[in-house]
């Protein structure tokens, strides 16, 4: 079945041996795809996405450090993400670029578990590295005491997991 199932492809695929994309293409397709649903990306992705554009597009990019890039050296805030009629920690996280994370966040997570949330700036911290150390031993003291992590909570995980 071969040679004629490929000549059907072709046959109904215009231009399919052009098609061949690299994965860096594809990457920066998904990536981009994402940004337009409106979907956010992680401290990595972000990172990942800027350099891919310049590399696939062709078109050099002032590559901001965005605040929440292990690379920045930024002051940051490290906050609290809770439920206000309950107090109950969804998750904690940090940012560069001041309460504009934490209040995007807030939205997602309304949605997510259908109650009312607020944040709180519990820490601050000099750098990026800073604030990860302390947003590791919130998350570390949550879970000794609570025996498991934030329920939002997905980076940093726990060393106790």
């Amino acid at each position: 079945m071969g040679e004629p199932f490929r000549m059907l492809i072709k046959a109904y695929t215009p231009g399919w041996t052009e098609q061949k994309i690299s994965p860096s293409q594809q990457e920066f397709d998904f990536l981009e795809r994402r940004i337009l649903d409106g979907e956010s990306l992680d401290d990595e992705e972000v990172d990942r996405y800027v350099d891919l554009l310049e590399k696939v597009t062709g078109v050099y990019t002032w590559k901001r450090i965005h605040g929440n890039s292990k690379k920045s050296t930024k002051p940051q805030i490290i906050y609290r993400i809770y439920v206000v009629d309950t107090d109950e920690t969804l998750k904690y996280g940090i940012s560069g670029d001041g309460e504009s994370r934490p209040k995007e966040q807030l939205k997602e997570l309304k949605e997510r578990f259908g109650v009312e949330v607020d944040f709180k700036i519990v820490d601050r911290a000099p750098n990026n590295d800073e604030a990860r150390q302390k947003e590791q031993k919130l998350v570390d003291d949550f879970f000794e005491r609570e025996g498991l992590k934030p329920r939002a909570q997905k980076l940093p995980k726990s060393k106790y997991e």
